[in-house]
This record gives structure tokens, sequence and C-alpha cells, in this order.
């Protein structure tokens, strides 16, 4: 079955990822927001127009900002998903056998545009103000080392499409933005995946 890519966000032109089944007569859509994980599943890398780009296993986002190592069993896809969204990288496993395919998602928020958070403290509020509701939680992650500067995260549980999900956020802010990390799994399998995604997210680095 076609697996489809589409991004929910969490504050101003950041994004959470999620990555769901369809139905047979969406089979041979293409998503609002960008590309089947079928059509870029090659995983070939091209520098070619606004792609990812891999080489020796690590993948460099879209806009050439940020890059991470890829681990075993884990793919980016070059193709974004809009022009918000600047990684793609999917748990291959799940591709087309799980309802939810494990992923990360980055994007970007450029600092120029009205209400984007400047800070943690910002970025925190706003998160909690979009995730209410019955069922759902948000909590502290532990810290994340970045270039040598540590950056805080939130956890998200939730329920989309009648799917339990968590997923573990850090935004990185810099001068002229912020870059969104998140890592997005069903519920049952967050846990197993954490350690291949916390060893990725302690590469990522601003590109020089």
């Amino acid at each position: 079955m076609m697996r489809k890519l589409a991004a929910t966000t969490i504050v101003a032109l950041a994004a959470l990822s999620a990555c769901s089944a369809d139905s047979e007569e969406n089979e041979s859509e293409v998503t609002s927001s960008g590309t089947t994980a079928e059509s870029t599943a090659d995983g070939d890398a091209s520098s070619e127009g606004n792609l990812m780009v891999v080489e020796d296993g690590v993948a460099t986002s879209s806009d050439g900002r940020f890059s991470l190592t890829l681990v075993d069993g884990w793919q980016a896809y070059p193709a974004p998903l809009d022009d918000r969204v600047n990684m793609t990288i999917l748990l291959v496993s799940d591709v087309n056998n799980a309802e939810f395919a494990a992923n990360i998602i980055g994007t970007w928020a450029d600092g120029t545009v009205e209400g984007i958070p400047a800070d943690y403290e910002e970025w925190s509020v706003a998160a909690g103000e979009a995730f209410t509701g019955e069922g759902v939680s948000v909590e502290a992650a532990e810290p994340l080392d970045v270039d040598g500067e540590t950056v805080e995260g939130l956890i998200v549980t939730r329920e989309v499409d009648g799917v339990g999900l968590r997923q573990l956020v850090y935004p990185i802010f810099t001068d002229d933005g912020f870059q969104e990390i998140a890592y997005s799994a069903s519920t049952d399998v967050f846990d197993e995946n954490l350690e291949d995604v916390l060893e990725m997210f302690g590469t990522l680095a601003p590109v020089s």
C-alpha cells in the first residue's frame, strides 16, 4: 500500500511529521505537501534543485543548513515535503509494513517571519498551546548537545487519525531563525527506535 508523507505544524512554520497509510482509492495521489515515499525511495542523492544530499552516510538538509549521520536501517528521502521541510528520514522497515512509519522530519523557520519564536521559552509556550485536549501530554525531553550547545526539547504524546503517537522535538535557534528536528513514531515502537534516533541527533550540526 502506498505510504504518504504529511506535515502537521507544531508552532509557526515548524513541523512535526506524520507518515500514515492511505485508503486504496487514494493510492495514486500525491500529497498536497509534497511527494510520496515511493517516488523518492531509491535513496539516490541529488544536488539539483531543493533536494537533500546524502554522501558517505551523511545527510545534508535541502537548504544546506544542517547535516546528520544516518544509522543502519534509516534512509533519507531527497525530495522535500514542502518548502518548509528540509529533512525527511524514514525507518526503512516501516515504509510498507507499518500503520505509521517512524520518521525524522526537519524544518526551517525564518526569523523574519512575524510570530516565529525567538528562543526556547517562547517555543515551548507555543507548543503547549498547540497541543491540548484529552489524551495529549507534553513533557520535557532530555537535553541534546548540538555543536557544543545544549538544546532543550519536548516529548508530545497524542493520537492522530486513530494512531497513538509520540514525538520528540528539538528547536535549534540561530541568528536568522530556527531549525526544528522531530522524531515521530507510534507509541508501541517509539522506545525501541529511540537509541538510533538519539545517535543520529547526536551528530546533528550546522553545515560550515
